[in-house]
């Protein structure tokens, strides 16, 4: 964990340093922050891999950032974005009597390094596609639900929480926005997030932690479209 800040730390100070080293003193700085919505899917396999998948496949965040315009065909920034979701699904175990549920509120977060190049920028309307690279982090409350039958009547119930490090990921994208006041722009975006599957888990449950390889693991790529504001000082 310890490491995994430091990883964090050590990226926002270098975008930071890029920043200010970068900007000339004719660029511009523009702040924007959203509201997103996201689509992603968290598949469970601890039954069967080929029968079980909890659905985890949209969710409201957020994102906020800044960006310097080096010159009017290039801006570099950064940004921080979260994300949530959630799922649901119910089993039935091998013994056809003892029933499963299982709930997931997930969230997840990444930190961006970002590069701009509009494409139109008239003032009815400004077109910049953008990537971003960076790392991201998941996380998700679990809660686990055990109904027996036969000779294990009862019910069992368990609250736990899965846990990643970070790893590297990435997203693309175009901002659509127009100038609605002196120096604000309302914009509308749509982007792809690509970040590998992560499979190298921390669980919780019961009181206990321990390592986690998961099969198939939680898979937070996909679209992103959000309304954002930004202010161009």
């Amino acid at each position: 964990v310890g490491r995994t800040r430091e990883l964090v730390y050590a990226f926002v100070g270098l975008v930071l340093a890029v920043l200010c080293l970068e900007m000339p003193a004719s660029a511009h700085l523009e702040l924007f922050g959203g509201v997103t919505y996201n689509t992603y899917s968290l598949e469970w396999g601890p039954v069967d891999s080929g029968e079980s998948d909890l659905p985890f496949n949209s969710g409201w965040g957020f994102y906020a950032g800044v960006q310097y315009w080096l010159n009017p065909s290039l801006a570099i920034g950064g940004q921080i974005e979260s994300f949530t979701g959630s799922g649901r699904e119910r089993w039935l175990l091998g013994d056809g009597q003892t029933q499963v549920s299982i709930g997931i509120d997930g969230q997840g977060t990444g930190y961006l390094a970002t590069l701009a190049v509009p494409i139109s920028s008239r003032e009815e309307l400004q077109v910049t596609p953008f990537v971003g690279a960076g790392v991201y982090q998941v996380g998700a409350d679990l809660r686990l639900r055990a109904q027996g039958g036969g000779t294990m009547p009862g019910v069992v119930t368990a609250k736990g929480r899965l846990s990643s490090s970070f790893q590297l990921g990435g997203k693309v994208g175009v901002s659509i926005g127009k100038e609605v006041g002196p120096g604000v722009v309302l914009s509308g975006q749509i982007a792809y997030r690509l970040v590998p599957t992560f499979r190298s888990l921390q669980l919780e449950l019961f009181g206990f932690e321990q390592d986690w390889v998961a099969d198939r693991g939680i898979n937070v790529s996909g679209l992103s479209g959000a309304l954002a504001l930004m202010y161009r000082f």
